[in-house]
């Protein structure tokens, strides 16, 4: 078919120029000829990239930190003095829950503790004097006591032997000595005791009861703490689900609050791309108004998502006073190190049995040239070798073209 219409072109052409009596015929057909066969081709120019290839990739932004806060207590609401796009720093109270009852049980554990403290340095220390001189006087009355009624048995044993009285009254004293001889014994072992300090027994029983007011003290404190809500990070108040009077429940949230003091970009990385990811790597981040800042390499997951065979890549970008919403999309980019600076179009590129070639014009005719290949750039590909600056690479249609084919070059360029 075409072969057709180039002899019928060139037939025209013949008629035409031999009625006008000018050129001979058979050279004017074979200039006209020449020229029909002509194929025009696109070309670049073969030169080193002056500027560093960027790989770009779309990220979503999440905030630093996010955290949904909740008392770790059932209670009425008392207080609540934040509200959407509140500044508050670390610590900072940020809701409070009524607290009379647990302050009231408070104060009876610290009173038990300083009670149980007391009892134990009053045992450590041993008796004091004015105690040991109390004993000692008990000691004293009850050897009085027993030494009288002593004297008033050798009386009644002397009557008894003389028939004076009954022997049920002898046995009635000797009782009551006996009963007096152990509560001198009785009050002269307390007095061992005041004198020598507290027993192993009396320590221990003190500790326990030490050990018993603390942690009634430490769970009505956690009490405490679990009915006031703090911010755990600098942040800004995004969200407030209650409100004062309200009843809240311990774990429910109340408000949401969010750190983006920086941000984080989580990106979707191929394997191919992922070495131009090393961790703690600066990067450029752009938002949709072209905005740009440095980010950071922060994390490069070491396994693909099964799903996708990418790799789960976070960069991390402080804002200072600049702050974006959570999900934005952004751009990241990173400059590709290449090994020759030379990168061609993909569609220029072409396989045959000796590996990868490409085409060129030399002299007005197609040239191929063997060519070692390197990375892929989206529709770029990197030449490793075999193609040297300045020749003139076409750049499509290559496998209509044989080598030694006479080509002009589109634009004459």
């Amino acid at each position: 078919m075409k072969k057709s219409i180039i002899m019928a072109v060139s037939a025209s052409l013949l008629l035409f120029m031999s009625g006008c009596g000018g050129e001979d015929p058979q050279q004017a057909a074979a200039q006209v000829s020449e020229e029909v066969k002509l194929k025009f081709v696109d070309v670049v120019s073969i030169e080193k990239q002056k500027e560093p290839l960027l790989i770009s990739i779309m990220g979503t932004v999440e905030p630093n930190q996010s955290a949904s806060l909740a008392f770790n207590s059932t209670g009425k609401i008392v207080s609540l003095p934040v509200k959407k796009g509140t500044h508050v720093k670390r610590g900072q109270v940020l809701g409070e829950l009524d607290t009379n009852l647990s302050a009231t049980d408070a104060l009876t554990a610290q009173r038990m503790a300083e009670q149980a403290n007391a009892s134990r340095n009053q045992l450590l220390q041993g008796a004091t004097k004015e105690a040991i001189d109390q004993q000692q006087v008990k000691i004293e009355s009850a050897r009085q006591k027993l030494e009288k009624a002593e004297k008033d048995l050798q009386t009644m044993e002397s009557l008894f032997s003389n028939g004076a009285i009954s022997k049920n009254e002898v046995d009635v004293l000797k009782n009551e000595v006996a009963l007096l001889a152990n509560n001198l014994k009785t009050e002269e072992i307390s007095l061992a005791s005041l004198m020598k300090g507290p027993n192993q027994e009396e320590l221990t029983s003190a500790n326990l009861s030490i050990a018993q007011a603390q942690k009634e003290m430490a769970r009505v404190n956690q009490e405490l703490q679990d009915k006031v809500l703090k911010a755990p990070f600098n942040g800004i108040v995004v969200e407030v689900n209650q409100q004062e009077g309200d009843l809240a429940s311990g774990g429910t949230p109340v408000l949401t609050l969010v750190d983006l003091s920086q941000i984080k970009v989580n990106l979707q990385v191929k394997l191919d791309h992922l070495e131009h990811f090393k961790l703690y790597k600066q990067v450029i981040v752009r938002n949709e108004d072209q905005m740009k800042w440095t980010g950071t390499v922060s994390y490069v997951s070491p396994v693909a998502d099964p799903t996708s065979g990418k790799y789960l890549v976070e960069i991390t970008v402080p804002l200072k006073n600049m702050a974006w919403d959570g999900g934005t999309v952004v751009t990241v980019q990173t400059p590709r190190s290449l090994s020759t600076g030379i990168v061609v179009p993909l569609a220029s590129v072409g396989i045959n049995e000796s590996g990868n070639y490409v085409l060129v014009v030399d002299d007005g005719a197609v040239k191929k040239q063997q060519v070692e290949l390197g990375q892929t750039l989206d529709d770029l590909v990197e030449i490793t070798s075999g193609l040297k600056e300045g020749k003139k690479l076409i750049t499509s249609g290559i496998s209509y073209l044989l080598e030694g084919e006479k080509v002009e070059i589109r634009g004459g360029k």
